[in-house]
């Protein structure tokens, strides 16, 4: 699998700033699906980076452990009084066997070794514990503005390419172990101005993978973010964006 993108201190700073809080959206679509009321025991995060995919599961466990591999990124991460953070990875979980009631993923299955996370996964999970997988993402769609999306692609997408990245994965599949239970997707419209939407674009794999190369600089890439971006806030210094994901529910048998 590719080299984290995300351990930096640049890329965990630009992660706390400039990330859409999408963990209510996600909060209640689990709640409808795997029908969770009362907190269980124990849930874990996995791939936790600064705390939003943690806090979308926050309110249904008595006791919530994000586990994320960068100390950068754990060190910027939400608080809440019934979560710690811990060092680890979707591969090698500090958690112990079969303590688990509830597991989830944002946004970071796609840079997971699947196998030997789902064999993990299997590990520390109890009998009907629930994976919880949840992505959001970036549709380079801008509300009544057409040519956002070809810029997004023909210009942005074009200079600086997408690392690669495992997207193999469907939410309606079965999960070795795990069987699929439910799944819904959402739409959530974010308004930017041009200085909140480069540092957003300036958290994505393409351009952490840029600065972590020392191709550019941060202050290189946000210039021309900045310049690229202002023909589209020249009649309204903010403008809405539209981000999409799903949530995907499974559980293990009993």
């Amino acid at each position: 699998m590719p080299a984290n993108p995300f351990a930096s201190d640049i890329a965990a700073r630009l992660y706390a700033e400039g990330r859409p809080d999408y963990s209510q959206l996600v909060a209640d679509i689990t709640r409808k699906i795997t029908g969770i009321e009362s907190p269980v025991e124990l849930a874990v995060d996995i791939g936790s980076g600064t705390g939003i995919s943690t806090m979308a599961i926050a309110a249904r466990a008595e006791t919530v452990v994000g586990i994320e591999p960068s100390q950068a990124m754990r060190e910027r991460a939400m608080p809440a009084d019934n979560v710690s953070y811990r060092r680890g990875s979707a591969e090698q979980q500090p958690v112990e066997d079969q303590s688990c009631d509830l597991l989830s993923v944002g946004s970071a299955l796609h840079w997971f070794d699947q196998e030997r996370f789902l064999a993990e996964a299997s590990r520390v999970a109890k009998p009907e514990a629930w994976l919880v997988v949840y992505d959001h993402w970036f549709t380079g769609r801008m509300q009544d503005h057409d040519g956002f999306g070809q810029w997004a692609r023909d210009v942005y997408l074009s200079t600086y390419p997408s690392p690669p990245r495992d997207r193999s994965w469907r939410p309606p599949d079965d999960l070795g172990d795990w069987r699929h239970m439910g799944w819904e997707s959402y739409d959530q419209p974010v308004p930017f101005s041009a200085d909140q939407l480069a540092t957003y674009l300036l958290t994505q794999s393409n351009l952490q993978t840029v600065i972590e190369r020392g191709d550019k600089t941060e202050k290189q890439l946000r210039s021309w973010l900045m310049h690229e971006l202002a023909p589209f806030f020249a009649d309204d210094p903010v403008a809405v964006f539209m981000f999409g994901g799903f949530v995907a529910c499974h559980r293990r048998a009993a």
